[in-house]
């Protein structure tokens, strides 16, 4: 019998033809009418979850592209000598794929969004901050290299002076340019999990690092000075 001579399926009973044709025979034109004839099933079950759903960011379309991909698999892996009717068990499969390929389209677009965000505000710090942090920075590179400069100059005065400028510019940078505190405290990562976005004070690694920078800062500093106060004594 060919697929021609195959009745036009109305009723579940109609199915075992169709069922044999394509899993015996691999008949396309079988799988194609089998397809359709779920087809108002896999709809409804997209009409449910989306019904149902938890978030407004995304259109009934997509779940039904999602069911529609799950009604495919599993008219492909399907048994029909099997105990389960065919609804019984492709309707755990479409609603798995629905589920999932929310949850993936769903982190895609907060990516993307986040991606964008970062773009912009990458972009709104250039063009609002970017040429006075420059000179900020040109300012402080000037101070520590003329520091070393004029003291080897002995131009003792001058070099303190760039000292104490070069230490500020420093201090101040590390205090109000090198981080932003976020409008909310912590980031939903996913599976329930929130993670903190900032940490200030003894709980945040960059204030140790700060410290323990800072007082190798200073150690080298006194290491120099006291290499230019021992040369120094010895003229």
């Amino acid at each position: 019998m060919t697929i021609a001579e195959l009745p036009t399926v109305q009723h579940e009973t109609d199915m075992e033809e169709y069922w044999s044709a394509w899993r015996r025979c691999g008949d396309q034109g079988a799988r194609d009418r089998l397809i359709e004839h779920y087809l108002p099933f896999a709809r409804v079950l997209a009409g449910k979850l989306y019904r149902d759903r938890a978030s407004r960011e995304f259109e009934f379309d997509d779940y039904l592209q999602y069911a529609t991909i799950g009604l495919i698999d599993s008219l492909d892996r399907y048994d029909p000598a099997g105990e389960a009717s065919f609804k019984t068990y492709a309707s755990l499969r479409i609603t798995g794929e629905m589920v999932d390929g929310v949850r993936t389209l769903s982190e895609k677009q907060e990516q993307i969004s986040i991606f964008k965000r970062l773009q912009a505000e990458r972009s709104e710090s250039l063009a609002d901050g970017g040429d006075g942090r420059d000179a900020f920075e040109q300012l402080a590179a000037i101070a520590v290299g003329g520091m070393f400069v004029f003291a080897t100059d002995k131009l003792y005065w001058l070099a303190a002076a760039s000292t104490v400028v070069s230490l500020g510019v420093i201090l101040t940078w590390l205090w109000t340019g090198t981080g932003e505190i976020p409008e909310k405290p912590l980031k939903h990562v996913g599976l329930g999990v929130h993670l903190p976005l900032y940490l200030r004070g003894r709980e945040s690694v960059g204030w140790w690092a700060m410290c323990i920078t800072m007082l190798a800062v200073f150690a080298a500093f006194l290491s120099v000075l006291f290499g230019y106060v021992f040369y120094w004594t010895l003229d």
